[in-house]
């Protein structure tokens, strides 16, 4: 810093050396730098004063500062607060984990999710809840703690703080007995930004967030690698208690020898605390973590998978005796704590306990594994003690530990049933329904002896009374139908009996003898009279059992178990006994033979239902008039539902709709289905609204729908005539269903009904009727609920509806799922419902015969107009809820619900009813819900249609 004259001005030579005015500039200058110098001073010994603040000398103050510095410089290690390293550590971890939500624990107090809590424990004493302490300010009721101190380390649970002390009572009582201990959220020792953690240490973190999507958490640990364990517990509001976090992954880490990154999988959703807690193990008792990141997926680094549960050996039970050649040994589960489904299994055989060194026999890895193995045959040896094995893979690659070991004894001598062989469902099939058919190889027979029928001296063979050239066996022990029959070595042909050729036999009891028996008709007569083995069967399959279990359970107490039936090679299922929503089963079949029994099952098969069993759709009656109502679809829960022509297409029912030809005849399939009719439930966008149901399969409040009864059974479908009935023959009056024809009208009832029955009985066949109330009414339902209106007029297209003129069948666009002139055109007489003189309505039975017909004391509407409100009514025998008829009726088309219009015409003892409307009928009047109680059985308005069971 310079003066503020650097240099005195020079006084030239010329001048006189005594002159003042030369002198006085000069001294001016010396006086202005002296009196800088002296402010100098004075700001230098003011900044010396304040720097050595407290201490006697500035060095005293320097010597200060340096051993700070020194002290710092040990206290942040590798790693220092807000650093430029702890930075660069956090920017890696950000790359590494990028794109995921995700939290770090860095063990430094910027860079920490502890709470800072710390507060001194005075007093603690096993089996008491009170604790005592120096502060309880910051302590949080139903808050986790950890109280440690160096003797012991126990999680406490704040339950009440206590007043007028500093203390509070847990919720359990103490294990340990403290004084002078800490309570913190951590009992690691934090330090140098690493944490340490010994045998019992405990971690709490929470709230974290990692997103609330539907996907597993996970939380990655970069900690020394040693068999000290760490174990991650988490809570949420579906896991209140703490449930354990299993790791998936463990991998090393690149350029840090003697580290490595432990990967949890995380099952949480939205807030979550953590609780991590260190378990010493054999070696050692001591990790130190160096940081922890959570984020809200898998981070698909891989390494080394966490493997699935060590197995238990569960059949053959340990020690069992008499197993045949080819058993099938199954654990009792497959389990893996992260969810990673199997890939493989082995097994492995030996005759020397404990060695399996060389097996008597190894499957090697068997893909794609299951929990059973069947035994090829050729490996084990009759009389023989063996030991077994299996373990199991994961699809990440992770084998299991080896089973215990457990043993069991082959038979003296292997005759058997083959173990059969799952065919359906394959395995690891998908979409699987409710009541799938079961399926195995055919039962075969291994290492038996033909049963001998005849013994050279017995009478073992009775002649037939009814066919003299017929001999019956007399030895009930048969059983059940052999396989094969053989005299002398060659196998007889298998005839009919009561007319058996020489050389022929057959199975039954043509001589009343209570059981069936073999029957055989040899060139020589008398079986009797052949030598000893002469005559010889081979026994059969002669029953199967099948049994289903979920993925979790065991076949002692299976989800499903047939018991013995004859379904040999093919079993479904019956309704009820499997679980929608892609539920994991497992399914196995075992055969039984005659004189042989029982052998083993087959290897289980794996298979997966579908998300849904039934589909259900329905529609809500939102508001009744407006000229169609105000309707709309809903699903099972009666909630609004969003459907497309796709949605129907693909439904079991709707897309079952069919053209089919039956003797001859055009007709359109409709495929059974089950009906609900009921007010939506509380908490549904249409609640307390009327709502009509369809399933492709029985569910919870659904039934059959009547027009799929026959008698009281239940029918898969029934058929309807694709067009309007015609002449197809005039001696006899015979109607059939074809295109370009014209409907066949003016007829009686009764001769319209004869014409159809001549179907039957000129093609030989049966089933063929007018089409009755109940199939009306279920057409009616799917085309409202599938166009989700009833006026059918503007959803499709008026039709041949003010012509004045009958159109030839096929010709008009009043067509629905393939049905042509469903209505206008001319009206159809419809089977199933009549008034009586008195109005008075009669209805077919549901489930009845074609002509039992119930009195339901219901009158039907004596007026002209529009449905407002749909019928309800029920009795014995009885029930509108299945139909579309009207309770109301309104006068203008405004007032209507069902958008078309309803007629009655008086005038008879017996009213008929007819629909969809005809060529005069008008726009406004004519549809799918047009009805006609008419007193004419003769007009030239009216047609009919047949359908068939």
């Amino acid at each position: 810093m310079s003066l503020p004259h650097s240099t005195i001005t020079p006084i030239t030579d010329t001048n006189p050396s005594a002159v003042p005015s030369l002198w006085n500039v000069r001294y001016t200058e010396i006086d202005e730098n002296f009196q800088d110098i002296d402010v100098r001073q004075e700001a230098l010994e003011t900044d010396v004063a304040n720097a050595r603040g407290d201490k006697p000398t500035l060095a005293d103050k320097v010597t200060d500062i340096v051993s700070s510095v020194t002290s710092l410089d040990a206290r942040t290690g590798a790693l220092e607060l807000d650093s430029a390293i702890a930075v660069s550590e956090a920017v890696k971890l950000d790359w590494l984990y990028r794109n995921m939500r995700f939290a770090t624990e860095l063990w430094t107090p910027n860079w920490t999710l502890l709470d800072d809590i710390e507060i001194t424990v005075t007093e603690a004493v096993a089996g008491s809840q009170r604790v005592e302490v120096s502060d309880k300010s910051d302590l949080v009721e139903g808050e986790e703690y950890v109280i440690f101190d160096n003797n012991a380390v126990e999680s406490v649970v704040v339950g009440t703080i206590l007043t007028g002390a500093e203390a509070f009572e847990a919720t359990v009582p103490l294990s340990n007995t403290f004084t002078n201990a800490t309570l913190k959220r951590s009992s690691f020792t934090i330090e140098n930004g690493t944490g340490t953690a010994e045998d019992g240490d405990m971690y709490f973190c929470g709230p974290l967030n990692l997103g609330s999507d539907d996907i597993d958490k996970a939380l990655i640990i970069r900690r020394d690698d040693n068999d000290t364990e760490l174990k991650l517990y988490y809570q949420d509001d579906t896991h209140t208690t703490w449930t354990e976090a299993h790791w998936e992954w463990r991998r090393t880490v690149e350029g840090q020898t003697g580290v490595i990154e432990v990967e949890y999988r995380v099952p949480s959703r939205d807030n979550m605390n953590l609780k991590l807690v260190a378990v010493a193990g054999t070696i050692t008792s001591q990790v130190v973590i160096y940081h922890m990141v959570g984020v809200h997926a898998d981070t698909a680094l891989k390494g080394n998978h966490h493997p699935p549960e060590k197995p238990v050996n569960d059949e053959p039970g340990d020690g069992v005796q008499n197993i045949n050649e080819v058993p099938t040994l199954s654990i009792a589960g497959y389990n893996s704590v992260v969810s990673s489904n199997q890939s493989g299994l082995q097994v492995q055989i030996t005759t020397t306990q404990s060695d399996y060194a060389s097996p008597a026999y190894d499957s090697e890895e068997v893909v794609p594994g299951g929990t059973s193995h069947s035994v090829p045959a050729g490996k084990l040896a009759v009389s023989t003690t063996y030991y077994w094995r299996m373990r199991v893979k994961d699809a990440d690659g992770a084998w299991s530990d080896w089973s215990d070991e457990t043993s069991f004894q082959t038979a003296q001598s292997f005759a058997y049933m083959a173990t059969p062989l799952n065919q359906g469902p394959v395995d690891g099939a998908v979409d699987v329904p409710e009541q799938p058919t079961l399926s195995s190889t055919v039962g075969v027979l291994v290492n038996y002896q033909a049963k001998s029928l005849n013994d050279g001296s017995s009478n073992l063979w009775l002649q037939s009374g009814t066919t003299s050239t017929e001999y019956y066996y007399t030895g009930q022990d048969i059983g059940v139908q052999p396989t094969e029959v053989e005299a002398s070595g060659s196998a007889l042909t298998t005839g009919t009996l009561g007319s058996l050729a020489a050389g022929e036999w057959a199975w039954g009891n043509n001589d009343d003898l209570g059981y069936e028996t073999i029957y055989v008709h040899l060139a020589s007569g008398d079986p009797d009279g052949l030598s000893a083995d002469t005559i010889t069967c081979t026994p059969m399959h002669e029953a199967s059992e099948w049994q289903i279990r979920n993925t979790a359970g065991t076949y002692d107490e299976p989800e499903y178990s047939s018991g013995e039936v004859a379904d040999l090679t093919a079993h479904i299922v019956p309704p009820g006994k499997l679980q929608e929503g892609e539920t994991d089963y497992y399914y196995r079949v075992r055969h039984k033979g005659t004189y042989v029994g029982w052998l083993d099952w087959s290897a289980e098969t794996k298979f997966t239902t579908k998300e849904v069993f039934a589909n259900i759709i329905g529609i809500a009656l939102v508001h009744e008039g407006g000229g169609g109502g105000t309707w709309q679809r809903v699903d099972k829960d009666g909630s609004n539902k969003t459907t497309n022509e796709a949605f129907f297409n693909n439904h079991p029912v709707w897309g079952g709709i069919v053209d089919v030809e039956i003797a001859s005849q055009k007709m359109v399939k409709i495929p059974k289905f089950y009906f609900k009719k009921d007010a939506a439930p509380t908490g549904s966008d249409q609640a307390g609204k009327t709502c009509w149901w369809i399933s492709d399969m029985p569910a919870d409040g659904f039934v059959v729908y009547p027009a799929f009864l026959d008698e009281g059974t239940e029918i898969d479908c029934f058929y309807v005539g694709k067009y309007e009935n015609y002449e197809a023959s005039s001696s006899p009056l015979m109607f059939g269903s074809d295109i370009n024809k014209a409907p066949k009208t003016s007829l009686s009832l009764a001769d319209t009904e004869a014409a159809i029955q001549q179907r039957n009985v000129s093609a030989g066949t049966e089933g063929f009727h007018l089409l009755t109330i109940y199939e009306l009414a279920a057409i009616q339902l799917l085309f409202l609920i599938e166009k989700g209106t009833p006026d059918v007029v503007s959803a499709i297209a008026p039709g041949n509806l003010y012509s004045h003129s009958v159109a030839m069948t096929g010709a008009t666009s009043a067509i629905y799922r393939g049905i042509s002139e469903l209505w206008g055109n001319v009206w159809h007489a419809i089977k199933g419902i009549r008034c009586t003189g008195d109005d008075y309505m009669e209805i077919l039975k549901p489930g009845g015969t074609m002509n039992e017909f119930v009195s339901t004391n219901i009158k039907c509407m004596q007026n002209n107009g529009y449905t407002v409100s749909i019928l309800e009514s029920q009795g014995q025998d009885f029930d509108f809820n299945y139909l579309f008829m009207p309770a109301s009726i309104g006068a203008a088309f405004s007032t209507g619900t069902l958008a078309d219009c309803y007629n009655y015409i008086n005038g008879s003892s017996y009213l008929f009813l007819a629909h969809g409307g005809n060529s005069s009928t008008g726009n406004d009047q004519g549809g799918i819900f047009a009805l006609l109680f008419d007193a004419t059985s003769v007009a030239d308005y009216t047609g009919s249609r047949m359908a068939k069971y």
